[in-house]
């Protein structure tokens, strides 16, 4: 991983901010070693999920891997096409890959680690502000440049929320304020399964609640008296 070279490197104290959940839960609980999937499978499991949609991988793996299937969160396709994925792939699923030992870069004892929250109508305003920024800031232009070299949204790279959304408005399916909302839907839900997450995974983290507009001074001694 890059950020543990660095850290090796570096004598300093190292903050570490920004990423998602996964990158600091790779980094302070270690992550399994799951075999590298294929290039055909990966592609097959974009054929499928564009032809058949999640339901297929449901299905497959409520027959094959129902133990993986109840850890995962039904309503993602791409969860559901990893761990689909893995599975062809490998003959195991994600369940048993994940039962196995893993070797944290930087333990979550050594850290002081810190998730800072927003509660849920904060969060949903701040996320469709960003979205009309985003509008007003050339989200349309570089939609209208993907379609013209050809959009497949089934790419991981056009699987941004909002992208797929802009271009139906761009074709004519729908009209750009129903883009908008709908994107502004998807991004909340986006958020929800995030929250989750931290909740799940970041459980005994040192939980901040920005919406409290908390003191940055107190929250600095603080840190300090608990890394001194």
């Amino acid at each position: 991983m890059e950020v543990s070279q660095l850290i090796e490197k570096n004598a300093k104290l190292p903050i570490i901010v920004g990423g998602t959940g996964l990158y600091f839960t790779a980094l302070t609980t270690g992550l399994s070693n799951i075999p590298p999937v294929p290039k055909a499978i990966r592609s097959r499991g974009d054929a499928m999920r564009l032809s058949h949609g999640p339901q297929w991988f449901r299905d497959v793996l409520n027959t094959d891997d129902p133990k993986t299937l109840a850890t995962l969160d039904q309503n993602n396709p791409a969860r559901l096409q990893r761990a689909w994925e893995v599975l062809e792939a490998t003959g195991k699923g994600l369940h048993f890959w994940h039962a196995r030992p893993t070797h944290p870069e930087l333990p979550l004892e050594e850290t002081v680690s810190i998730t800072l929250n927003w509660n849920t109508f904060d969060l949903n305003t701040r996320i469709d502000q960003r979205f009309d920024i985003m509008m007003e800031t050339g989200a349309i232009e570089e939609c209208e440049r993907a379609r013209a070299e050809g959009f497949e949204p089934a790419l991981p790279a056009n699987r941004a929320i909002g992208a797929a959304e802009i271009i139906q408005a761009l074709d004519g399916k729908i009209t750009l304020q129903e883009a908008v909302t709908k994107s502004k839907i998807l991004t909340h839900q986006f958020a929800k399964r995030q929250r989750n997450w931290f909740r799940n995974k970041m459980k005994d983290w040192w939980q901040v609640d920005m919406s409290a507009k908390p003191s940055l001074a107190k929250l600095t001694r603080e840190i300090t008296e608990a890394i001194s």
